[in-house]
């Protein structure tokens, strides 16, 4: 059955149509899952006694739902566990329908979220990865509960809400999966902070051989421009002595984003030279200072940002890749509380 609008609110059905409604006194959810159910529930009543007692109306027939009820209400210790462990609970509802709009975007190359320009990119993709990890969070507060109940139970359909199985058993049935495979997979292919703070999902060393290798390219072309800076200054008059950490502040590099690693040099340096050698090429300077690339520094600069855009390039395949293993399992995240 199905009421209408004015029908809900000449009863006093909704909340919305009276401080005093049927749902105000009957409403004792405590997730927002369970507080839209109930309303669907209440704006779509059964009139059928054999749905009334089963759930999800037959055919087929399911264990009685009515059995369940009466068995928490007798059985306080039980229904106040559920109660305090799913109190607060995150809408995961609301969020799962999120990610999987995201995943789709990121899964279908036609999405019409792959046509859209974002000025906070960096910004839109830090909020998905957060809802992401606060739904691991969430769904392994449901797992842990699950495994933690220990009530025997005489309804059938409490049995099966209340008993972890296999993930291959609670396929297409009322069944409580165990997710413990796949949230420990989530939970230790990437760092949760460093993604949510960067935007993008950095994959634990060893997840990934092709990123490994990029990123042993960067570290080592990282180390042969320090070690350049580091023979420049002695050269200059600037010694540096590895074992007893002393460096030189004089001669530095300086820059940011496509100006990086530009030597700057104190004038004074510059006037007692006289002349720089001839393959230092001035790039910019100000009152005090000049600032110098050499072939050696443009060439390890265009091999660094070659692979810089490598990185970012594996590592969009990476965050796709994790959001697509999870859009195969999101239907296991699917449960009414």
């Amino acid at each position: 059955m199905i009421l209408d609008a004015i029908t809900l609110k000449n009863l006093e059905i909704l909340p919305e149509s009276s401080p005093h409604s049927l749902f105000h006194y009957i409403d004792h959810t405590v997730t927002p899952c369970g507080k839209r159910l109930l309303t669907a529930w209440l704006c779509q009543p059964l009139f059928d006694i054999a749905a009334i007692n089963t759930s999800p109306p037959p055919p087929p027939l399911t264990p009685s739902r009515l059995d369940a009820v009466a068995e928490l209400i007798a059985t306080p210790a039980l229904l106040s566990a559920v109660r305090s462990s799913f109190k607060g609970l995150l809408d995961i509802e609301r969020v799962l329908s999120r990610l999987h709009d995201y995943c789709g975007a990121l899964i279908n190359p036609k999405h019409p979220d792959n046509r859209a320009l974002y000025y906070e990119d960096k910004k839109y993709n830090s909020r998905k990865i957060k809802d992401f990890v606060e739904l691991m969070d969430a769904m392994k507060r449901v797992l842990s509960f699950g495994q933690s109940v220990n009530t025997p139970v005489s309804s059938a359909l409490l049995q099966k809400l209340l008993t972890v199985v296999p993930v291959e058993a609670a396929t297409n049935e009322i069944a409580f999966p165990d997710m413990t495979e796949i949230l420990e997979f989530f939970d230790t292919s990437f760092q949760h902070d460093k993604a949510i703070e960067e935007g993008i999902i950095m994959p634990q060393e060893g997840m990934n051989r092709e990123l490994d290798a990029v990123n042993a390219s960067l570290t080592a072309t990282h180390q042969e421009l320090e070690d350049y800076l580091h023979q420049t200054q002695a050269r200059f008059g600037c010694p540096w002595r590895r074992q007893v950490r002393v460096t030189c502040r004089q001669i530095t590099f300086f820059g940011s984003n496509k100006d990086r690693f530009q030597l700057q040099f104190p004038e004074s340096v510059c006037q007692r030279l006289g002349a720089m050698p001839k393959e230092f090429l001035l790039k910019s300077q100000r009152k005090g200072v000049k600032r110098f690339w050499t072939p050696f520094i443009q060439e390890r600069f265009a091999t660094l940002q070659k692979l810089e855009e490598e990185k970012q390039a594996l590592l969009k395949t990476v965050t796709a890749s994790v959001f697509a293993k999870f859009y195969e399992v999101r239907s296991f995240a699917y449960v009414d509380f």
